[in-house]
C-alpha cells in the first residue's frame, strides 16, 4: 500500500497512482521504494568524475602516469623491421643464450635517477591525491535527500520578541514538497526581521565581541546578508552561516542588561534573557545536523565557538558542552588548523588564504586550545585530561589584526591596548595550568610531593597575576580612569577572576585537612 493509505488506514488499490490519492489530489508514494531508485542512489554515491576533472588534477595525473610508465616499461620499443627479421630467421640456441644474457644485463642496468625536483613534485602529487581521495570524502551513508534541513526547510520572518521558539518540526507533511514531504517532516525556522538582525550584529560587536575575538565582523555581516538573500529568493540557505547567526543571537540575548542596546528590541532585558534558551536549543539542533552530515568550515567553527561559550555560561561544564568542544577540535584538525604555520606549508602555493583568514584560523585554534587546557584543571570527569598536545601542532600565537578588508591594523591599534591583549593573557594562563597537569599525571599515585607541587603552582599563579599589564592589574588601579572602554573592564574582571577560581580549586581538596594537619595550613 502507498504511504497515504497506510497512514489513513484505508484500502489501497495498489496500482500507482492509487484511486484514493488520485481522488484527493495527493501524490501517491509507494511504501517500499522501487529497485530502480535504489540503483540511482548507488550511482549518486559513486565518485563523480565531473567534480575532479580540472586542469590541476589532469596535470598531476599526467606526471604520475609518465613516471610510472617509465618505471614499468623502460625498454625501447622494437621496430617492425626488426620484428620481421626475427620472424624470418629463428634464433639458434647460442644466439638465444646471448640474447638472454643481453636481456638480463639490459634489465640489470639501473634506470637513470630522476632529478630531485621531479621526485619532489611526484611525491607532492602522490600525497595530494592520497589526501584528497582518502580524507576528503563526505559520509555516503547519509544521502542528501534524507536531511530535513534541505528540501523540507521553510523560513519565516517575525519580530524577535514574538519568536518564542525559533524552530519547529512538523510531522507528516502533505504539501507541495514532492516525495521528500510526503510522509516526512518539515522544519520551520523563524528568523528576526532584517533590520533587527543588523541591530543584533551591531550589539554583538559592541558588547560580546570582547569575549569572542575570533569572529570577523565584516565577514559575519556578509554571512547574515547571504541568509536573508537566500530566504528572499527561496534558495537553500548555507547551514554554517545560519549556525553563526543563531549563535550570535543566543550570545546577545544571554548578555542582555538593563542598559544594553538589545533592550530596544524587547520589553525588558529579562524578556531577552528568557529567549536565550530557545536560541541555544536551535543552535544545537543545527550544529548536530552539520555534524551528522560531516560538514565543516571556518564559519561553522566560529558559530560552534560562540555556542559552546554561551552553553558553558548557562550550563557549566555539561556533557553536551564538552562534546561540542571535542567536536570543534576534531573539525579544526580536519580543516588543518593545527598545522597552519608548519614549515612545509608553501606561502605562495595555490589556495593560500589571505593573512586575515589565516589569523582568524589561528585565533580559532588557540581558543580551542585554551578551552581544552582550562577544562583539564577543573574537577570532574575531564580533570587532568586534555586532548591537544603542544608538540602535535604548529600554530603561531595570535596577533593584533584590524577589521579592514586587508586585515592590516591601523597605527592607533598598534599603539593602544586591544582586545587581543586579554586573549593572549588567557592563553598564557592556560599554558601555566597545562604545565601543572603535566607535573601531576593521573598515572602516579598521590603523595606528599603533590602538595608541594600544588604550592609551587599557586606561587606561579600569584606571580602571573603580579606580571599582568597595568590595564589588567586590579592592584595598580586604585582609581580606574573614567575613559576606559567597557570591554577593558570586562577583561580585567575576567582574567583576575579566573586566577582566583583556579587557586580556590587547587586548595579546595586540602581545605578539610588544614584543620587537622598544620602541613596543609596554606590551604586554609
Amino acid at each position: 500500500a502507498c504511504q497515504s493509505c497506510r497512514r489513513r488506514k484505508i484500502r489501497c488499490s495498489r496500482q500507482f497512482p492509487c484511486s484514493n490519492c488520485t481522488s484527493r489530489g495527493l501524490q501517491c508514494v509507494q511504501f517500499y521504494e522501487p529497485l530502480e531508485s535504489a540503483t540511482e542512489v548507488k550511482d549518486k554515491d559513486g565518485p563523480k568524475p565531473a567534480n575532479v576533472s580540472n586542469a590541476d588534477i589532469r596535470a598531476r595525473l599526467d606526471r604520475l602516469e609518465t613516471w610510472i610508465t617509465g618505471l614499468s616499461d623502460p625498454r625501447p620499443v622494437s621496430t617492425p623491421s626488426a620484428k620481421k627479421i626475427d620472424d624470418a630467421h629463428p634464433p639458434s640456441s647460442s644466439s638465444r643464450s646471448r640474447s638472454r644474457s643481453r636481456s638480463r644485463s639490459r634489465h640489470a642496468q639501473p634506470l637513470s635517477p630522476p632529478s630531485s625536483s621531479t621526485v619532489q613534485h611526484l611525491s607532492e602529487d602522490a600525497l595530494w591525491f592520497g589526501g584528497h581521495f582518502l580524507c576528503c570524502k563526505t559520509a555516503k551513508c547519509i544521502p542528501p535527500e534524507t536531511s530535513f534541513l534541505d528540501g523540507c526547510a521553510t523560513y519565516q520572518l517575525s519580530p524577535i520578541r514574538l519568536i518564542k521558539k525559533p524552530y519547529s518540526i512538523v510531522q507528516d507533511v502533505t504539501s507541495a514538497f514532492g516525495s521528500l514531504a510526503a510522509g516526512g517532516r518539515e522544519i520551520c525556522l523563524t528568523l528576526p526581521l532584517y533590520h533587527e538582525a543588523c541591530f543584533i550584529l551591531h550589539t554583538f560587536k559592541e558588547e560580546c565581541e570582547a569575549l569572542c575575538p575570533m569572529v570577523h565582523i565584516p565577514s559575519a555581516l556578509l554571512s547574515m546578508q547571504s541568509i536573508y538573500t537566500s530566504v528572499q529568493q527561496q534558495t537553500p540557505v548555507d547551514k554554517s552561516d545560519l549556525l553563526l547567526f543563531l549563535s550570535i543571537i543566543a550570545s546577545v540575548t544571554y548578555a542582555a542588561s538593563p542598559e544594553g542596546n538589545v533592550c530596544k528590541l524587547f520589553a525588558s532585558h529579562l524578556e531577552a534573557s528568557t529567549q536565550c534558551a530557545s536560541w541555544l536549543a536551535a543552535s544545537y539542533v543545527l550544529s548536530d545536523e552539520i555534524k551528522r552530515r560531516g560538514q565543516g568550515s571556518i564559519v561553522c567553527l566560529q558559530g560552534q565557538n560562540i555556542l559552546c561559550k554561551v552553553s558553558a555560561y548557562m550550563e557549566g561544564s555539561s556533557v553536551r558542552t564538552r562534546s561540542l568542544i571535542s567536536t570543534s577540535i576534531a573539525m579544526a584538525r580536519d580543516l588543518g588548523f593545527h598545522r597552519i604555520d608548519h614549515p612545509r606549508n608553501k606561502p605562495g602555493s595555490p589556495g593560500t588564504e589571505s593573512e586575515m583568514d589565516m589569523e582568524i584560523r589561528r585565533r580559532l585554534w588557540w581558543d580551542l586550545v585554551a578551552l581544552d587546557w582550562l577544562l583539564a584543571i577543573f574537577p570532574g570527569a575531564h580533570e587532568g585530561v586534555y586532548t591537544i598536545h603542544p608538540q602535535h601542532m604548529a600554530v603561531n600565537k595570535p596577533r593584533i589584526i584590524g577589521d579592514g578588508k586587508d586585515g592590516t591594523p591601523s597605527l592607533q591599534e598598534r599603539e593602544q591596548q586591544s582586545d587581543m591583549s586579554y586573549f593572549l593573557e588567557r592563553i598564557r594562563l592556560t599554558e601555566i595550568s597545562r604545565q601543572y597537569i603535566d607535573r601531576c599525571p593521573l598515572s602516579e599515585s598521590q603523595t606528599d610531593e603533590d602538595y608541594q607541587k600544588l604550592l609551587q603552582h599557586d606561587a606561579r599563579l600569584e606571580q602571573y597575576q603580579r606580571e599582568l599589564p597595568p590595564f589588567f592589574s586590579i592592584n595598580r588601579l586604585s582609581t580606574p580612569p573614567t575613559h576606559e572602554k567597557p570591554a577593558l573592564v570586562v577583561h580585567r574582571i575576567q582574567i583576575n577572576s579566573m586566577v582566583y577560581i583556579l587557586r580556590c580549586f587547587l586548595h579546595l581538596q586540602y581545605l578539610s585537612l588544614s584543620t587537622i594537619d598544620p602541613k596543609y595550613a596554606p590551604s586554609r
